[in-house]
């Protein structure tokens, strides 16, 4: 019964993408090569990848996300607005990823920044934000509140991001200590 479970949710997590959903390994560690980092996720979930990212769920995509990625520093800057260096200084960094998610990309609405602090990630300086919105109405005639939390740190590689997005109902509150230790375990290889 459990493999039978494991299988359906393989299928409805399919997101658009080629690559499948597979069953996080347990014991090894999940490496992004582009960032050159690894991490260890947390066992009893699916995961996805490649060289610029990982995703990982435990019910599916739309009920919660794991994201890490490495945006190289063309896609930085764009996101961001500006001009992107690895030197950046984390509160320069965070106030711009802040201005873009409020200026609004079309897929969220109703963006409420809850906290903007410093951090660090993999070894390095950087920030965390939390946040919440609702997706737009083209998705859904109700959007539920969605909740985000945001790592964030400049690398030699490009914006190295880790986020947990969830609906705030029910969803993000139950994640947030496997998001937690996913970002703790981040370190460079």
């Amino acid at each position: 019964m459990k493999h039978c479970m494991q299988a359906l949710l393989v299928l409805a997590c399919v997101s658009g993408t080629s690559q499948a959903w597979e069953p996080v390994k347990v014991g090894r560690p999940t490496r992004l090569s582009a960032a050159r980092i690894e991490m260890r996720l947390p066992p009893g979930w699916l995961t996805q990848g490649d060289s610029l990212y990982v995703l990982a769920s435990r019910d599916g995509p739309p009920l919660e996300l794991i994201e890490i990625r490495l945006l190289v520093p063309a896609e930085a800057a764009k996101l961001l607005k500006q001009p992107f260096h690895e030197d950046m200084d984390p509160q320069d960094l965070s106030e711009a990823y802040a201005r873009a998610l409020v200026s609004g990309d079309g897929e969220h609405e109703e963006v409420r920044i809850d906290s903007n602090e410093p951090t660090t990630l993999a070894g390095r300086a950087g920030f965390r934000v939390h946040l919440h919105y609702r997706a737009a109405q083209g998705s859904s005639a109700y959007p539920p509140l969605m909740e985000q939390l945001v790592y964030a740190a400049a690398t030699h590689e490009g914006l190295l991001l880790a986020s947990l997005e969830a609906p705030q109902l029910h969803y993000f509150s139950s994640c947030v200590t496997a998001f937690e230790a996913v970002v703790g375990s981040i370190k460079p290889r």
